[in-house]
This record gives structure tokens, sequence and C-alpha cells, in this order.
């Protein structure tokens, strides 16, 4: 019983943390990064679960990464990395407190990084030879699928920038971005 006591005690100091309050820089980010998060969430299929920053002097890219529950071809993920971004942009725009932080203002989707993990609709990885990551980072865009052949078992099997990605939804739909993903 002395033990588990001991036990529990470890386990309870080691769940503390020593944080600090969070700077003006640190709030201003947050606030941004959960209500793109919510937006996406409440307007699409997206499980937001994670988020990034690089922010050491002015915040340089922010991050949401995400789970999609669904098998997609490179056409939806295409959708969804742009519709992610640009709300992400518009979020950040959007929020007052964030501009005096920003290292550039206003914030551009090549400051925006969104990370989308595909999984099937039970939650698990998708099958080899399906799109399995698709990313926009620094204002690239890529599509990763499961692949045996790779030590890493993803490979990379298409990469086209922000801009070009846009270029394409544009010519090929004639509805609004928001309305294609639903």
């Amino acid at each position: 019983m002395r033990a588990l006591s001991w036990l529990f005690l470890l386990f309870i100091a080691g769940c503390q943390t020593n944080s600090h309050p969070l700077s003006s820089k640190e709030k201003a980010a947050n606030e941004s990064l959960a209500k793109a998060a919510y937006k996406l969430k409440k307007e699409t299929s997206l499980r937001p679960f994670g988020t990034s920053a690089q922010m050491m002097h002015q915040i340089e890219m922010l991050g949401l990464a995400f789970q999609y529950r669904d098998p997609i071809d490179l056409e939806k993920g295409r959708k969804l990395l742009v519709l992610a971004v640009n709300t992400l942009v518009e979020t950040v725009n959007a929020t007052p407190d964030i501009h005096q932080y920003l290292s550039h203002d206003p914030f551009l989707p090549q400051n925006a990084r969104v990370t989308i993990f595909i999984q099937n609709t039970h939650g698990q990885e998708p099958e080899f030879g399906k799109l399995s990551i698709i990313r926009a980072k620094r204002g690239n865009l890529e599509y990763d699928i499961r692949d045996l052949e790779s030590p890493c078992h993803l490979k990379t099997i298409f990469t086209e920038t922000y801009e070009e990605a846009v270029q394409r939804l544009k010519s090929q739909e004639s509805l609004p971005l928001r309305s294609i993903i639903e």
C-alpha cells in the first residue's frame, strides 16, 4: 500500500507543470489558431488535433493539424488544403491583437502550415497506394500515399504551389470552394 501511495504522489507531481504565463503574442496566436480550427471543424469533417508555431521573435508561421476520416483523392485533398489555408490566413488577419507580432503583415498562405492525416471511416490508416497525409507548408502543397516500397511507407506523389492549386480549383469548379467540400 505504501508503494502505491508513493506511486500516486509521483504521478501527481509529474502532472503538475511549471508553466509560465502566456505572453500577449502567444495568447494572440492561440486565439487565431483556435478560431480557425473551430471554424473548419464546424464547416467540414476535419477533426482538429494539433497546432504548431514558429515565433521566437515575431510570428513567422502558424499551423494546424487535422484528421480526416474518409478516403479522398488528390482533387478533394487540394480543396481541403486550400480551404484550410484560406481559413487560417483569414482568421489570423482578422485578429487585431496579432498584427503587431507578425513578421509579415498581412499573414500570407506561405506563413500557414496545415497537415491533414487521412484515415478510413474507422480511424485506421488508409490502404497502401491511397492518400495518407496531405500538407501545406511554405506555400507548397504535398500529397503523400502509403507506399509499401518506401522505407517510411510514405511517398510524395504530387507537389504544387499554393497558387497553382488555387488556379486549378478556379479552372475546374464554378461553385464556391466551401460548397465543394460539403
